[in-house]
């Protein structure tokens, strides 16, 4: 006792304390050396502060003394030797000014229970010794020296000390520097003196948490108690902070990101999800169980521990906040932070959910708690469990922790709702399906119908009056006594059924949006999933409501952990271990009882996923195993047995790195191996892809021109048209631009196809002047016109530039191009002949000289207008298609002209010349494809004639057929059921006016013979020559009457005005119908023909126009001498002939549905609608004003006025355009070098083109889609040469008859053409060049139409793709065949949906198709008519 007294006050520097009375001078006890208290050897245990007891209870004890004799033995003191009766208890010397090191002194006091030695400057360590101070109770070792001054006791806290704990009160170490207590090695000592000192509170404890972590601080480094009292942060410098909070920030963004790339990609990829995301979500829900494991007390190594916290995101953990704040109300407040963190989101998620009800914001709520489940379990547990030395704050923060995991149950039990009415409506409409399915079954006769039994022909109502009895047709008396002709059972369907069946379509098409909005709106949760049906059934737990298993799981787990760290809590530290197994257990259990849950209901769609998620489960359940062993072998971490510990850790470590990077490993490989499927893709050769042109071909909705036919000059020769001038030489001195209307007016053609330049040497003519106008001598019949009166110009302000001096003409040369713009119709060589004579004879009663018709080469003509001869009959079509031997020969070429593929006859002759090489080999017949002569087109003229022009300029009969069918509008709608039941309201609509139908299916080159007898088409579209439903598609319809005066009284009835949105139907011919769809069929199919391996060959015309700068274009459109022509789009032309229809269109709804008013009425309400457009003007003048600012000449004057008297010629077309002819030769050579911003009347507002379009071959939209569907297939016949595999026989034959791809348009012989790239390359390469700014496309609207083609044939040759993808992905079900094929199907309609999404995002000029109208058939006037005049005027 005196021994160790005196080497404390060696090791102190005793000689310079402030007191140290009697110190080192008898016997402490005896002699009362100063600060040294004793109690009698027989009561050593203090009862209070000075109550000497034998074991600190019983009876009354003696006080404590500073020096007593009764302490004395009768023997020496102050030996080793020490005989005193009395032991030292107490040792209090505070602020004493002892210096100096305790190691190795007071242990030898084994009954001292205070020490006392605050107020000082000590250094060194505690003493080590494990058997030191054994009965200690109160510690007080605060020292005066600041947080960044050197000094204060170090080294860690003796193991001696931590044993003590219970038994301590207080413990104040503050102001010292024991060593970081963040280290590993001190995790298990900061514990438990938290454990301890939580209970005490500040009056208890200082210096360690959760009451502060002073007790740790060294020189230069300070740390403080984290805000939720259970350890310790070291406080970084200000550079440091810097660091976290860019740190911070960026990782706040990249989850951010993740979220939104996660939300995205499962979106536009659904096909993914059962797939990839789910593995990848496997592999997420297993880090989030091992932060659940990893909070469980089980004596981690420290840095798993870290490791496996850091998972969940404890962001208010990594700012340095206790460091930056003092004030404890400020530091309350901010541990309410992170809760705030999490729980806000989610209430603004829920909110915008509730009040918006809509499966978008159902969906973002859903992966929002999916990400923030388990970090708000942690979040509530770490407020929870928070320490706070107010009372008040710490009950606030106890309360708010369970209104979380309140709020938590509320949302698990809210989507569980949402599963279950998901479930519960998609079985009420998949019921109300079959249930319409059973009553459309009973409309078909099973057996035979009976006479007299009702029945419906196409809408009508009859009842059987005849029977063969033979072959089972039937005759009907319809209702109003018609009697039909023979009928068949397929051609009748019974009466009673019908409405029946109507109304049950009806009924389920609402349960059926009901049951998609309901399943869309838990699609996160159910995506990831197999369905409920097939093998296992609908047993619980459901495959759909996996996800709320999952949640389950993980909030077991969550619930096992709270209450370890309760009784953890609550418990003494010596019954920890035993709880510890315990708890373990029980999370073992939950993990256990899962995982038989999983292996039995089997919820992922794919094998390899459940092993995944065995092995998981297994690594799950090893880990807390292994914790559990590295806790009791290594005594919570504290044993320094340096290889024990880093085998244990580097075990745990790898068996968790392993279980992430396999789960990575089993993804990356996934992905990698169908990333492999699809570069392989599928061979050139598919039966799909031929199939619809052989159908096509058979229907004759595509023509194949026979090329015997082409090569036969002397048959072809004369029946194609040929390019058709009229040049003549005419004497005038006015402008350019007043003689071409003139010209014009008088001819009968349009001003756009004159060209007028100065004959190379003027002759003097006679002249006789009347107002600017001259006279000819001959011939007579002219002599009427001298009295005309012009435009005069000079009034006008204008000074044009080709107005001759007074006194002298001028000779001209006035050509005509009929043939280049479209001039008469149809366009033959016979109406081009009719049409050139008719305009030479205008001319010479015009008195010009050397009138000559000039005919240069052939050119193909739109397809209505190709002699019928020139096409191979259908049957040899297929016959020579078939033949597997490239016989068809598919041409690639650029449109030079809207409306005028070809108006120089260039490409024929280049494509003549190809054909003449190739038959020189005499390999058989051919046939020819050419889009412009092949397809009908839907124009029935030029794109750039006004609809009012035609009649006047044309004068040829164009038959349209009966007008019997109406084209409407319709609201759109998403599935097919939902388009039948307007379909059906369509047709009650016509049973209950009696308006007959007629089938659509009769015409035989539309393809509808699978459709049986069908008389309505709504919402479809043609995908590789099958008319289907399509939910992106336009929502316009057909509807087809037997007569005439039924589809113009259904074209006016106001119910069916009102069922298209109150817009009237147009009434259609039937032969511009079946053009129309005929159309859309051949197009179609466009992308077969050029991608058949074997039935056909592409021949490439890249040139002309070629490459910027070549000059080939034909002089009539772009040339410095007589004009460049352009095409101008205004803006405001467009809204008023919009405005002009909308006026129209009131004016008939009004009428038709007059409801009681009257015609002032009428008329007043009319204003009011348009008054909002053009002003408070009156309906007179709301008329006047659009025919006014509608007219040509109002158009003219606008363009005169920016350009002057350089626009020779100008005309009106359809849709807002204006064409014009402008004589500039900076025009010009801005039309050749598509230089944009040289084009005249370039605006904001308008949109200016050249009407011959000289783009090259690469960046127009049509050649790339053509050309990328051959080059295809040639990547495809590339890899399999490369891989030294025998081609198919087919495609053997096909390569040794002719190359797949060959341009014809080069130097010297024609080249076969080569691809390099892969074909997935290729595809992704024409999406992306088709939707860039780089590819022109001559309409607007042919942007959507090319993107559309090439994703349906994209979709039509990824079928063999999606078969080995589903092939591939191994479905864990039995019945592999139809999990193969749901997969498949799967695929498919992702596929399809990211394609809508996409062209919805195209830019869409839509333009109003036009309509031929009947016209009588008119002579061509040879000779000027009385009333010439008033067309001219």
């Amino acid at each position: 006792m005196v021994r160790a007294l005196a080497l404390l006050y060696e090791a102190t520097g005793g000689g310079a304390w402030r007191n140290n009375l009697k110190w080192l001078s008898g016997e402490p006890c005896v002699d009362g050396w100063f600060g040294v208290h004793c109690c009698p050897q027989a009561l050593p245990v203090l009862r209070g502060d000075d109550e000497c007891t034998a074991d600190g209870g019983g009876a009354t004890g003696v006080l404590t003394t500073q020096g007593s004799a009764a302490c004395h033995s009768g023997s020496v003191t102050g030996t080793a030797l020490d005989l005193a009766t009395c032991v030292v208890v107490k040792v209090l010397l505070p602020s004493n000014n002892l210096i100096g090191s305790l190691d190795g002194a007071l242990c030898e006091l084994p009954f001292l229970q205070q020490l006392d030695l605050s107020g000082n400057a000590l250094t060194g360590s505690l003493p080590s010794a494990a058997d030191c101070l054994p009965r200690l109770t109160y510690l007080d070792l605060t020292q005066t020296r600041s947080w960044d001054d050197e000094g204060g006791v170090t080294g860690r806290v003796p193991e001696w000390l931590l044993d003590r704990l219970d038994f301590m009160a207080p413990l104040n170490l503050a102001n010292n520097a024991f060593d970081d207590p963040t280290a590993a090695e001190s995790a298990v000592a900061i514990s438990r003196i938290w454990q301890h000192c939580q209970t005490l509170g500040a009056e208890g404890c200082s210096g360690v948490p959760p009451i502060g972590c002073s007790a740790f601080n060294r020189q230069g480094q300070r740390y403080e108690v984290e805000l939720d009292g259970l350890g310790c942060v070291r406080c970084p410098t200000p550079l440091e902070i810097f660091g976290i909070a860019g740190g911070m920030a960026g990782i706040v963004l990249l989850l951010m990101l993740l979220v939104f790339v996660y939300t995205r990609f499962v979106r536009k990829y659904p096909e993914h999800a059962k797939t990839h995301v789910a593995t990848i979500m496997i592999l997420v829900g297993h880090l989030q169980t091992l932060t659940i494991i990893g909070s469980l007390q089980l004596g981690w190594p420290l840095i798993i521990q870290q490791i496996l916290a850091s998972i969940n995101l404890p962001l208010m953990g990594y700012i340095p906040i206790p460091c930056i704040l003092t004030d404890p109300v400020l530091k309350a407040l901010l541990s309410y932070a992170e809760t705030a963190i999490v729980l806000l989101p989610l209430v603004g998620a829920w909110l915008v959910a509730w009040c918006r009800r809509e499966a978008g914001a159902e969906y973002f709520l859903s992966v929002l708690f999916s990400l923030l489940f388990t970090v708000g379990l942690r979040v509530s547990v770490t407020l929870f469990m928070r320490y706070d030395e107010d009372q008040t704050r710490l009950i606030i923060a106890r309360l708010v922790a369970p209104l979380l995991w309140l709020f938590w149950l509320f949302l698990l039990r809210r989507f569980h709702w949402l599963l279950r009415e998901a479930r519960m409506t998609a079985e009420s409409a998949a019921a109300a399906k079959a249930k319409a399915a059973a009553a459309e079954a009973a409309l078909a006769p099973t057996g035979r119908i009976e006479m007299g039994e009702y029945v419906m022909v196409n809408g009508r109502r009859g009842k059987i009056t005849s029977d063969d009895g033979t072959d089972n047709p039937y005759k009907v008396t319809y209702d109003n006594g018609e009697v039909s002709g023979w009928l068949y059972p397929h051609d009748v369907t019974r009466a009673t059924g019908a409405e029946a069946a109507r109304v049950a379509r009806a009924e389920a098409v609402p349960l059926q949006k009901e049951a998609r909005g309901a399943a869309e709106a838990v699609r996160y949760l159910t995506e990831r999933y197999d369905s409920d049906d097939g093998l296992g059934g609908a047993r619980w737990p459901l495959r759909s409501q996996w996800q709320l298993v999952v949640w389950a799981r993980q909030g077991l787990l969550f619930l096992v952990s709270f209450a370890m760290d309760c009784v953890m809590w609550f418990s003494p530290y010596e019954a920890l271990r035993t709880a510890r197994f315990v708890f373990a257990a029980l999370a073992i259990a939950v993990l256990g009882g899962f995982w038989r849950l999983q292996a039995r209901r089997q919820p992922y769609a794919m094998r390899q996923q459940h092993w995944l998620e065995t092995f998981l489960y297994a690594v799950d359940i090893l880990a807390i195993v292994g914790a559990c062993v590295y806790g009791a072998l290594t005594h919570d971490g504290t044993v320094q047995d340096g290889s024990m510990r880093l085998a244990f850790e580097l075990g745990l470590g790898a068996l968790l790195g392993a279980s992430v990077l396999g789960a990575v490993l089993v993804v990356g490989f996934d992905m990698a191996r169908e990333r492999q499927l699809i570069r392989k893709w599928v061979p050139p050769f598919l039966p799909s892809i031929d199939v619809p042109i052989v159908a096509a071909l058979g229907d004759g909705t595509v023509r194949l021109i026979d090329c015997a036919w082409l090569l036969d000059s002397a048959r072809s020769d004369k029946q194609l048209p040929r390019v058709t001038k009229v040049v003549a030489r005419l004497a005038s001195n006015e402008p350019t631009s007043v003689l071409i209307r003139r010209l014009a007016k008088h001819c009968e053609t349009s001003s756009i196809c004159i060209t007028v330049e100065t004959a190379s040497a003027a002759s003097p003519v006679r002249l006789r002047w009347s107002r600017w106008w001259w006279t000819p001598s001959s011939p007579p019949e002219a002599a009427a016109l001298a009295e005309i009166k012009l435009e005069d110009w000079s009034s006008a302000g204008h000074t044009p530039r080709h107005m001759p001096s007074v006194g002298h003409m001028n000779t001209v040369v006035v050509t005509f191009h009929l043939s280049t713009f479209d001039e008469v119709a149809p366009l033959t060589a016979a109406g081009l002949r009719s049409k050139a004579e008719a305009v030479k004879e205008r001319l010479a009663e015009l008195g010009a000289e050397g009138i000559k018709i000039v005919v240069e080469k052939h050119f193909l003509p739109r397809c209505q207008d190709v002699p019928p001869e020139a096409f191979l009959s259908p049957e040899r079509a297929v016959v020579l298609f078939e033949d597997r031997r490239r016989g068809v020969k598919v041409v690639t070429y650029c449109w030079r002209v809207a409306g005028m593929a070809d108006p120089d006859g260039g490409s024929l002759e280049k494509i003549r010349g190809y054909l003449m090489k190739v038959a020189r080999g005499g390999v058989g017949d051919r046939g020819l494809f050419v889009d412009f002569a092949c397809i009908p087109q839907i124009f029935a003229w030029p794109s750039w004639h006004a609809p009012e022009a035609f009649s006047r300029r044309f004068g040829a009969e164009v038959s349209e057929g009966p007008h019997t069918v109406l084209k409407f509008k319709w609201e759109r709608v998403a599935t097919e059921d939902e388009a039948q039941v307007c379909v059906d309201k369509l047709v009650t609509l016509c049973e209950q006016q009696r308006w007959e139908l007629v089938s659509i299916a009769e015409f035989k080159s539309l393809g509808l013979s699978s459709r049986d007898h069908v008389s309505v088409l709504f919402h479809g579209r043609y995908v590789t020559g099958a008319y289907r439903f399509d939910k992106g598609a336009s929502t316009e319809g057909y509807v087809r009457f037997r007569t005439e005066g039924d589809a113009e009284k259904a074209r006016h009835n106001p119910k069916l005005v009102d069922m298209c949105g109150g817009k009237e139907p147009e009434l259609m011919g039937e032969h511009v119908f079946e053009n129309e769809l005929k159309f859309k069929r051949g197009l179609s199919v466009m992308g077969c023909l050029y991608a058949s391996a074997t039935g056909t060959c592409v021949l490439q015309l890249t040139d002309p126009p070629g490459k910027l700068g070549h000059d080939g274009a034909p002089s009539e459109l772009v040339s410095e001498r007589t004009g460049t022509v352009f095409i101008l789009e205004l803006q405001k032309l467009q809204k008023l002939e919009k405005l002009e229809k909308s006026f129209k269109e009131l004016q008939k709804t009004l009428q038709i549905d007059l409801g009681g008013k009257s015609l002032e009425e009428l008329r007043k309400e009319l204003q009011e609608v348009l008054q909002m457009n053009l002003g408070g003007k009156s309906l007179e003048e709301l008329q006047e004003a659009l025919r006014k600012e509608l007219s040509l000449e109002e158009l003219q004057k606008s363009l005169r006025k920016e350009l002057g008297d350089g626009v020779l010629a100008c005309e009106k077309g359809s849709w807002g355009k204006v064409v014009m002819r402008v004589d500039d030769e900076t025009a010009a050579r801005a039309a050749r070098s598509l230089n944009e911003g040289g084009y005249p009347l370039r605006r904001k507002d308008r949109k200016v083109y050249p009407m011959y379009n000289l783009r090259p071959y690469g960046s127009r939209g049509w050649p790339t889609f053509e050309t990328s569907a051959a080059s295809i297939v040639l990547a495809h016949l590339r890899q399999l040469k490369r891989r030294k595999k025998a081609l198919p026989p087919l495609i053997a034959q096909a390569e040794a008859s002719s190359p797949k791809l060959i341009n014809i348009d080069v130097i010297g012989a024609p080249r076969e053409v080569v691809v390099a790239q892969s074909p997935e390359h290729l595809l992704r390469q024409c999406k992306k060049n088709l939707r860039s700014k780089r590819i022109c496309f001559t309409s607007g609207s042919d942007m959507k139409v090319v993107v559309q083609l090439l994703l349906d044939f994209e979709d039509l040759i990824s079928v063999e793709v999606d078969r080995k993808r589903a092939k591939h992905l191994k479905p864990r079900t039995e019945d592999l065949v139809c999990a193969r094929i749901q997969r498949t199907k799967e695929l498919g309609e992702a596929r399809r949906s990211r394609d809508l999404k996409l062209l919805l995002r195209l830019p869409f000029h839509e333009e109003p198709m036009p309509t031929l109208h009947v016209m009588p058939k008119t002579t061509v006037a040879t000779k000027a008519r009385a009333d010439d005049s008033d067309l001219i005027a």
